[in-house]
């Protein structure tokens, strides 16, 4: 499943699903308050802010972020930057809860054509945890697990098997706001060759409902059910991830397999997964390294109080509860293929990240970060809901998949080359590139260029020649065996939402799908012409030897047979022509001849009247011709 970029109306009708839920959960008087509070920065600081960084500064002196956004793309970060810092987490949270991203994304999938949801998915509640459960087809064994937590419920409930630990500083955020996100991440795995992918996405208990170290056990609780539902042995194939707060737990739950202080019922050693992925995670709860940035949404002072409601004074001691204080065991909870870190180079947490898998390369950690220039925090999932593009909306996507692709995850059927994704052949919005040499990284942390502004103006093309660049020889592309198949099944009898499976599926297949029906006009029509042609043609060839016979004005069903029979290229057509009896079947002999000779004689009679030029009348023509 890959929907199209959310547009104006979609954000309007956002809006309209948001209002009645703050009314409902945040109360009346918290959100007019709020309202209120929020008009002056809507109408003075936002228009302000705008018009001094777009219009008044060089494009070298604005930030880093709003060089390669669009103007609504720095709207909404500036927007998010600012409920960020001045929202109360009980307004905030309407935001991103079940009850406003559930009926959104029913609403997209419905304007893109799907009347239900093209992948199964469920809510798991168990005593303990709780979250949900996406898979492709729920009758078979998914044969890779991503393990995906985030947070909603006020008390503690069962969960679902990909887990997938969303961010949301421990006190927002739900699993439904990410289902879009996750849903299109388990397509991609598909379309590289996975056969059934599946995710749990863990909604963990939000603060102050519950403190630490309750969401470290639910998140403990979710991964061992997953154990036990599809065996012990599956934890090879499972990949824990997690973004922004989700990422310190699931860190977290890998320490925890060192000791035995939180909860004596879980205090059994987990076995280790096959991967971990984590996207921008808060590695350090409370930290002079979590620094403010001119382009990133969040703000310390806030993050700094969610950590000490979560955590207390230990968030500035336990390195179980906050990562980035371990220093040397991370040798001891490596999973199997390691870490793999995606974060922005212009995030709050980017120094933090850095460090932290420095200890963990001197540990001797198989670790690989991937740091995209210009790029805030969470900056795959940001992309998701704001790119302009599908993409640019999967690029951070793409490169969660081939941090898995490239493990020993990878799928083993034979089909699995794993060449490219089909709607980003060539047209990837970021690139592998090394750091510079002035900047102190290790070799473990790769650079990932941004994609390129947008252009706002006419491109300079100066007069003078340019030397043309050398062709560089290029690998020859791979097809596997067989007929080419559209992964996402196409099946339905409207046209319209047809097509626009076929460009979710693949947009260059896609973009020939849309033309098709203005194609087939034109070939019908240039058919009809060749066709009409032809017959002409037959209907003026002599009938008899002598020459004589034929020339006549009336195209005939016998005609248009003769035509197609002659003509090897419509063989295809040959048993309808059959069915078309010849011209001596159809009128009785030489009778029927002389009829039809004497009906075109008549009809040419009378194209012959019709065509020729009327005269006026005058008094008493009309008279005299009777009398005549």
């Amino acid at each position: 499943m890959l929907l199209g970029p959310i547009s104006l109306v979609d954000s309007a009708i956002f809006v309209l699903l948001l209002i009645p839920q703050l009314f409902y959960h945040a109360g009346v008087l918290s959100t007019l308050g709020i309202s209120v509070k929020v008009l002056p920065f809507l109408l003075l600081q936002l228009p302000h802010h705008l018009y001094h960084e777009w219009y008044l500064l060089k494009p070298e002196q604005r930030s880093p972020f709003s060089r390669k956004a669009t103007i609504y793309q720095d709207i909404v970060i500036r927007c998010i930057r600012y409920a960020f810092a001045t929202f109360p987490p009980t307004v905030s949270r309407v935001f991103l809860s079940k009850w406003v991203a559930l009926p959104f994304l029913r609403y997209r999938l419905l304007r893109h054509g799907y009347l239900q949801s093209p992948i199964f998915y469920k809510e798991v509640v168990r005593q303990g945890f709780r979250g949900l459960w996406l898979i492709h087809d729920d009758k078979s064994d998914p044969d890779l697990i991503i393990y995906y937590c985030h947070g909603e419920h006020p008390a503690p409930k069962p969960g679902r098997t990909l887990i997938w630990r969303s961010g949301g500083g421990f006190l927002m955020g739900s699993t439904y706001f990410y289902l879009e996100f996750l849903m299109t991440w388990l397509t991609r795995l598909q379309q590289q060759g996975y056969r059934n992918p599946a995710c749990f996405a863990l909604e963990y208990t939000l603060v102050p409902h519950a403190r630490a170290p309750t969401q470290l056990n639910e998140t403990r609780a979710g991964y061992q059910f997953l154990l036990d539902t599809l065996g012990r042995e599956s934890a090879k194939k499972i990949c824990v991830s997690g973004d922004s707060a989700g990422g310190t737990l699931v860190l977290s739950m890998l320490l925890y397999n060192l000791t035995a202080d939180y909860d004596s019922q879980l205090a059994n050693r987990l076995e280790r997964p096959g991967l971990a992925l984590l996207l921008s995670p808060w590695t350090h709860l409370v930290s002079e390294l979590n620094r403010n940035t001119a382009s990133d949404y969040l703000d310390q002072h806030t993050l700094h109080l969610f950590a000490r409601q979560y955590a207390g004074r230990a968030a500035m001691t336990d390195e179980v509860l906050s990562p980035g204080l371990c220093v040397d065991k991370w040798k001891n909870v490596e999973p199997e293929n390691g870490f793999r870190i995606v974060y922005g180079a212009e995030e709050m947490f980017a120094p933090p990240i850095e460090e932290i898998a420095t200890r963990m390369k001197r540990n001797g950690v198989l670790i690989k970060a991937y740091r995209r220039e210009g790029s805030v925090h969470v900056w795959p999932v940001v992309d998701m809901f704001l790119g302009q593009s599908r993409v640019e909306r999967v690029a951070g996507i793409d490169l969660l998949a081939s941090c898995i692709v490239s493990t020993s995850m990878a799928p083993k059927s034979p089909n699995d080359l794993a060449a490219t994704m089909p709607t980003t052949r060539g047209k990837r919005t970021y690139y592998y590139e090394s750091h510079d040499s002035d900047q102190d990284y290790d070799d473990h942390v790769q650079t990932l260029a941004p994609a390129p502004p947008p252009s706002r103006r006419p491109p300079n093309i100066s007069s003078q020649a340019q030397p043309q660049p050398q062709p560089q020889p290029t690998d020859p592309l791979v097809v596997p065996p067989g007929p080419l198949e559209l992964a996402l099944d196409v099946r339905t009898k409207f046209a319209v939402a047809r097509i626009k499976r076929i460009m979710q599926a693949d947009e260059d297949i896609g973009k020939v799908a849309q033309a098709t029906p203005t194609a087939m006009a034109k070939a019908l029509e240039l058919f009809m012409v060749s066709l009409i042609t032809k017959g002409a043609a037959e209907a003026r060839r002599p009938t008899n030897a002598s020459g004589s016979g034929g020339g006549g004005k009336r195209i005939t069903a016998q005609h248009l047979k003769s035509a197609l029979m002659a003509d090897p290229q419509f063989d295809f057509l040959s048993e309808q022509c059959a069915s078309v009896p010849d011209e001596s079947a159809g009128g009785g002999g030489s009778g029927g001849k002389k009829g039809r000779a004497k009906s075109e004689a008549k009809s040419e009679d009378s194209m012959e009247e019709e065509g020729a030029p009327t005269k006026k009348r005058g008094r008493g023509v009309g008279k005299r011709e009777h009398v005549d």
